[in-house]
C-alpha cells in the first residue's frame, strides 16, 4: 500500500491534455510525436496516455 506522503501519478487521455493547454488534438499528438511531451501507449491498444506532471511542465514552460 502506498505511503500517505507519495503522489499517485494521474493519467490524461490527449482530449485532457488538449483542455488544459488549450490546444488542439493535433498540436497535442504534434508535441508527443517531435517530444515536447512524453506520453505512453497503452498495451494493445493505440491509446496514449500523458502524466498530469509532463503536462504541467509543459504549461509552466509555455507560459514563459
Amino acid at each position: 500500500m502506498p505511503d500517505a506522503t507519495e503522489q499517485q501519478t494521474q493519467w490524461m487521455t490527449i482530449r485532457e491534455v488538449q483542455g488544459v493547454l488549450r490546444v488542439s488534438e493535433r498540436t497535442v499528438r504534434s508535441m508527443l510525436a517531435d517530444g515536447r511531451l512524453r506520453g505512453f501507449r497503452l498495451a494493445g491498444s493505440n491509446r496514449v496516455r500523458v502524466r498530469r506532471e509532463d503536462v504541467d511542465a509543459v504549461f509552466i514552460d509555455h507560459a514563459r
